[in-house]
């Protein structure tokens, strides 16, 4: 297939961000300050959304017809990187705060990549 590597690129890109997805969630049903609840409700929401638009691109891409440019080895690093990151992340971490803030970091990361 001719846009493999831009597939490949997206499908890690939606994987990592699914991860981070998974856990924001776990952490957001053990929440029990209402206000906080809502901040990561906000952020989880911002999430699901990018999660959707890199679904509709990884579709739009598996049905092209046209060849798509590969991502650069630039942004391939950086989504490595970044899901190193992640995968460095320590799910029995105590501190939600501290949680939070490190899958968020690792999700702009992954975007941004």
């Amino acid at each position: 297939m001719a846009n493999d590597a831009a597939i490949q690129f997206l499908t890690k890109k939606l994987t990592g961000l699914q991860v981070i997805q998974q856990d924001l969630g776990r952490i957001y049903t053990t929440i029990t300050d209402l206000d906080f609840a809502d901040e990561v409700r906000d952020k989880l929401t911002t999430l699901n959304e990018t999660i959707f638009a890199l679904h509709s691109a990884l579709n739009g891409l598996l049905d092209a017809s046209t060849v798509v440019a590969p991502p650069s080895e630039a942004q391939v690093a950086e989504l490595e990187t970044a899901l190193q990151q992640l995968d460095a992340y320590v799910q029995s971490d105590q501190n939600i705060h501290m949680a939070i803030n490190y899958l968020l970091q690792a999700s702009a990361m992954i975007k941004a990549a």
